[in-house]
């Protein structure tokens, strides 16, 4: 390209505008291309320490599972269900990778309320022989039972913490081949599991007292009822008054013949009544005068 430019100037023409152009380009490409040459990077330096492996149980951004293959960009996640992830190598925060040396099988066991510690660091050191013995499970376990100890408590219930060194990727089938033969022990010997236990602790009172206390209860709940009858008196309202009675037919029949009747006997006394009685005051008058 350079010779293609330089040949061009040499006859004359103007290759400003190609210069530019090239220049344009070039920085385009070099944005674009800056993750691919990152991912190249970084690939080649995982590469090289060997943090990854084909067959590798690893796990990668909170992904876990097999590798699967490696390019210079990329690496193939198969994780527990199944799912290829495929993650480029500038995307890698962390890598944890189980397979490499040993494993370490950690178990914690609750132990039950009622039995002895020493009892029970005895049924899990036996269990752990006999584990050793096992013809599938002893080639996987390259160290004695490590005992750590109790971790704390959980409900009352002491929690042991012990450890195996097993080969690479196998300390979850130790765990679970140390948990079944255990459970097997405590069923065979009738020891019931650590489940959480409740202590209820009632007190007996003696009938006197208790008579005292009915009694103070009683004289208390007849004074607050005493109080509260004299304390709701005052705020009692008047009763409103009963409306009088509505009158019968008969009645108003009754009273309405009583008054013809006083009507009727008061015309014949003003109509009898002499003359002289209705003029004796002015008659008097006059002859006074």
């Amino acid at each position: 390209i350079i010779a293609v430019i330089a040949g061009l100037a040499n006859l004359g023409v103007n290759v400003t505008p190609l210069l530019a152009g090239a220049g344009v380009i070039g920085l385009a490409i070099g944005f674009g291309a800056q993750t691919l040459v990152q991912d190249l990077i970084t690939g080649i330096f995982i590469l090289i320490e060997d943090s990854l492996a084909v067959d590798d149980f690893v796990q990668i951004n909170g992904h876990m599972g097999t590798v699967e293959g490696l390019t210079l960009r990329t690496v193939r996640l198969r994780d527990l269900d199944g799912v290829l992830h495929i993650i480029t190598f500038s995307r890698i925060e962390s890598i944890h990778n189980m397979s490499r040396q040993f494993g370490i099988a950690l178990m914690r066991i609750r132990i039950p309320y009622d039995m002895k510690i020493d009892d029970a660091i005895t049924l899990m050191q036996e269990t752990a022989q006999e584990l050793r013995k096992d013809p599938m499970m002893r080639h996987y376990i390259w160290s004695p039972l490590e005992m750590q100890g109790v971790q704390g408590f959980e409900e009352g219930c002491p929690i042991l913490r012990m450890r195996f060194r097993t080969a690479p990727e196998m300390q979850w089938d130790v765990s679970r081949a140390f948990n079944l033969l255990l459970k097997q022990r405590m069923e065979a010997q009738e020891i019931d599991l650590g489940v959480p236990r409740l202590s209820v602790s009632m007190e007996a009172r003696s009938e006197s007292r208790m008579e005292d206390t009915s009694g103070t209860d009683l004289s208390m709940e007849r004074g607050e009822e005493s109080h509260s009858s004299s304390n709701e008196e005052p705020h009692k309202k008047p009763a409103p008054p009963k409306p009088a009675p509505r009158p019968t037919q008969a009645e108003i029949r009754q009273d309405e013949r009583e008054r013809h009747g006083t009507s009727a006997q008061a015309k014949p006394q003003a109509q009898g009544k002499p003359q002289s009685e209705a003029y004796a005051r002015p008659h008097g008058e006059n002859g006074d005068e």
